[in-house]
């Protein structure tokens, strides 16, 4: 059975950071690791926090990156094969640099498939919403609020209708005469704290 940490890395330098290998930044754990890790920088100025599961050797299987609480980056994925798990380094290590957090298989599992962030003609239908009007006369993108269950949770969804030219065209629906709307969009999943946006929305018959 796996294990699940979680751990926040600083950004900024600090004398501490120098004789306290707890207050490691990024960048003095890539010098730590060598010359060839430094390459790393710039794509991890940015993150903040990282959510690993480990193998019952404790070695690194699979990892998130979290910007501001956001699921950035998960590895393997694609053509990544995983930054932490290229370090060779143990889940022992790592609690020797950082303050680590035990984590559960089913937090880290919702994060993993939260980074999923685009579904193509997600469709669904809907009993009670509400229409959210924009009072800013420079941005008119009012749109529609419902709660739904998504992958077993329960997620705010907001839904946007627009036109080829990115216009806002939820004036051309009287939404007062539908008591359900069976909808297709394109569904933007940004995070499980995070509301769901389904974009390019339609009316279905």
């Amino acid at each position: 059975m796996g294990k699940y940490i979680k751990f926040i890395i600083p950004k900024d330098l600090n004398e501490s950071s120098m004789n306290d290998p707890s207050f490691m930044s990024m960048y003095d754990l890539l010098s730590y690791l060598g010359e060839d890790y430094m390459r790393y920088m710039s794509a991890f100025g940015e993150i903040s926090e990282w959510l690993i599961e480990f193998s019952d050797l404790g070695t690194p299987i699979r990892e998130i990156g979290f910007i501001r609480g956001e699921v950035k980056l998960k590895s393997p994925h694609n053509e990544i094969s995983g930054f932490w798990k290229n370090t060779k380094l143990t889940e022992n290590d790592l609690q020797m640099f950082f303050e680590v957090s035990i984590m559960s298989e089913s937090i880290f599992q919702e994060n993993w498939e939260s980074f999923e962030k685009t579904i193509i003609n997600f469709q669904i239908e809907i009993k009670k919403f509400h229409y959210v009007l924009n009072m800013d006369d420079d941005d008119d993108y009012s749109y529609l609020k419902t709660l739904i269950k998504f992958k077993d949770k329960r997620r705010i969804l907001r839904i946007y209708f627009s036109n080829e030219k990115g216009e806002n065209t939820i004036k051309n629906y009287n939404f007062f005469n539908y008591s359900k709307l069976k909808i297709c969009g394109q569904l933007k999943n940004y995070g499980i704290d995070a509301d769901l946006h389904l974009l390019e929305s339609e009316l279905m018959d």
